[in-house]
């Protein structure tokens, strides 16, 4: 049995869908821009890695749930 989310769920997702997207923009933006950035990675590289990571998979969730609402 699946779950169909309402019309005000799908609202909801695709708000946080706009913020996870800013959120995103920002970030990379910020790591551009931030001089403790080691070319060849470590620590804040790792910070930076693990934030996007987050923040990208949440967005993958969000989009396929959106997907699905779409295809009914």
């Amino acid at each position: 049995m699946s779950y169909k989310i309402s019309f005000e769920e799908v609202l909801d997702l695709r708000d946080e869908k706009k913020d996870l997207e800013l959120l995103i923009n920002n970030l990379y933006r910020e790591m551009e821009n931030d001089p403790e950035i080691e070319a060849e990675g470590g620590p804040v590289c790792d910070q930076y890695g693990d934030e996007l990571n987050k923040l990208e998979n949440r967005l993958y969730k969000v989009n396929k749930q959106i997907a699905l609402y779409d295809e009914f």
